[in-house]
């Protein structure tokens, strides 16, 4: 496990935040994936920095180490909190990274304020699923089946959802069923004609219609959505922070707004993850209990496809939504500060 496990922790502060980063496919020595976000956080101002990488490139189903679980990693960061008692935590990965970030925020959340950082994350790994869901053909789908021939030697039924530890009704196989087929399965098509079809040309361009206009924010059953382009970054675009505490959902007075925070990066020149976030969107409004606490932002970056993560780290953007995202996380009381 200590070869799937990096701490940088700083002992002469005390950890208001946690943040932890979960790695995506690839990159390393032999096709496996390294420790990712280390010199962002390091940049952005993290005292307290947890990576944890997936050796066998499982979706981190595997565990951390042989013969492992989810739960593993799960327990992992539990015994973290316990140790180090942040004020809150901050979990942030992209691609295969952002589907664990994601699950795991939703394990976490009960114990802790949680602000999750999501960029390009798979939702539906099952390959069944996302065949079902016609998403676009991804680079990566020939690991998902693999993963899929592991899984079903130790498992029955399908790989889980990122929504798994949150959604003990099973909803989402109701959502797959019902409400993703009919409420946007429909506008896609095959890979090769995706970004031909006017259909999905038109979702598009309103989705680049509102990033001009900054910022466009609304709630629904309890969810919120926000969508902006790369551009608007800025003096243009509220902080993290402040957009949580101006749009606090449908939570009353006794609900804590911070209990779970997720923001979805996608690029508008990757279809499957634009659909993968709205089906995110359509999980979180079906299930109305958890709606109340949960908030998500969906961010729709122009120009930039399923890579996105690296390049806001190049446009030296990276570092400051990690930024804001820690001082939501660790911002004291149940309401966040009107400034990051």
């Amino acid at each position: 496990m200590c070869e799937s496990v990096l701490r940088v922790y700083d002992d002469s502060r005390s950890a208001d935040c946690l943040l932890v980063a979960f790695s995506s496919l690839g990159g390393g020595a032999g096709g496996v994936s390294h420790h990712e976000f280390v010199k962002s956080s390091q940049r952005a101002g993290a005292t307290h920095a947890l990576f944890l990488r997936d050796l066998k490139s499982a979706w981190f189903l595997l565990g951390l180490g042989d013969d492992g679980s989810f739960e593993d990693v799960v327990a992992v960061l539990d015994e973290e909190v316990e140790s180090l008692q942040p004020k809150g935590i901050v979990l942030v990965g992209a691609s295969m990274g952002g589907y664990a970030a994601i699950r795991a925020g939703l394990a976490l959340s009960h114990r802790v304020p949680t602000v999750i950082l999501a960029f390009a994350p798979q939702i539906v790994i099952e390959p069944q699923d996302r065949s079902v869901l016609g998403l676009p053909a991804m680079p990566f789908d020939a690991n998902l089946h693999a993963l899929k021939a592991a899984w079903s030697a130790r498992h029955a039924g399908r790989l889980p959802t990122a929504l798994e530890p949150w959604d003990q009704s099973q909803h989402t196989a109701r959502v797959l069923a019902d409400s993703a087929r009919e409420s946007w399965r429909r506008t896609l098509v095959t890979a090769e004609t995706a970004w031909r079809d006017p259909r999905v040309q038109r979702r598009v361009e309103q989705a680049r219609l509102a990033a001009k206009q900054g910022v466009r924010e609304g709630v629904c059953e309890g969810v919120q959505h926000s969508v902006h382009g790369a551009q608007v970054h800025g003096a243009q675009v509220p902080p993290l922070a402040q957009r949580s505490a101006e749009q606090p959902g449908t939570c009353d007075a006794t609900c804590d707004t911070r209990a779970l925070v997720i923001h979805v990066h996608v690029g508008t020149l990757s279809a499957a993850d634009v659909f993968e976030a709205q089906h995110l969107e359509e999980a979180m409004r079906a299930s109305s209990p958890h709606a109340r606490r949960v908030q998500v932002h969906t961010h729709l970056h122009e120009e930039l496809g399923h890579a996105l993560a690296r390049d806001l780290r190049d446009m030296m953007e990276l570092e400051g939504l990690l930024q804001e995202a820690m001082a939501l996380a660790s911002a004291d009381g149940k309401t966040a500060p009107s400034q990051a």
